[in-house]
């Protein structure tokens, strides 16, 4: 294991739908650590959360279909899986990647783990409102995919509409390695044309 403060933690949740509900929960987590150069260091899960009925039955026609589709209801059902054990699980699975938040990485208090992933925003509100463990190691600054993707599609258009076909199947683990295979693409083609 490779503890660095450049370390990216790749966060994917599915949920019972989004988070301006205050009756959404989630129901499927994936992690994946790379380093700063988006070589896969470790993975976690992907782990079904137990959800009630009651819990299920926020979920609108879009969001049922498309977790019966992949399965993820039944096992969601089957799990007993609590948010409280995964929590602390993709705590302890991160710690020996990132150094503590407050310690000194070359001169500097490091401030947490930066998560990412496309439109991380509704991952990091999931882990802001339930993750209390996985939230006290980690930085308030995300690297967001779909931000990325915006910024080549102005500036390098041609590339962008040349872009691979993702590999998305709405389920965590999944959408993590398509949204680090698109980075990984960007990278490869810049932000702007070569001149």
């Amino acid at each position: 294991m490779t503890k660095h403060a450049d370390n990216i933690a790749w966060l994917d949740f599915e949920a019972t739908g989004l988070m301006d509900n205050p009756d959404v929960v989630p129901l499927e987590i994936a992690a994946v650590i790379t380093d700063a150069n988006l070589n896969e260091l470790a993975s976690f899960g992907p782990f079904a959360i137990h959800a009630t009925d009651d819990e299920l039955a926020v979920m609108n026609d879009f969001v049922t279909n498309m977790h019966t589709v992949t399965g993820l209801i039944d096992r969601v059902r089957t799990s007993a899986v609590t948010i409280e054990q995964v929590d602390a699980a993709l705590a302890a699975f991160a710690a020996p990647f990132f150094p503590s938040k407050g310690e000194l990485v070359d001169g500097t208090k490091y401030r947490g783990m930066v998560i990412g992933g496309n439109s991380v925003k509704f991952d990091f509100a999931v882990i802001e409102k339930f993750f209390p463990a996985t939230k006290a190691n980690m930085d308030y600054r995300v690297i967001d995919i779909s931000s990325v993707g915006e910024l080549v599609r102005r500036w390098n258009h041609k590339a962008w509409a040349a872009m691979p076909p993702k590999a998305s199947d709405h389920t965590a683990m999944t959408d993590i390695r398509a949204g680090i295979d698109e980075l990984r693409y960007y990278r490869s083609v810049g932000l702007t044309p070569a001149s």
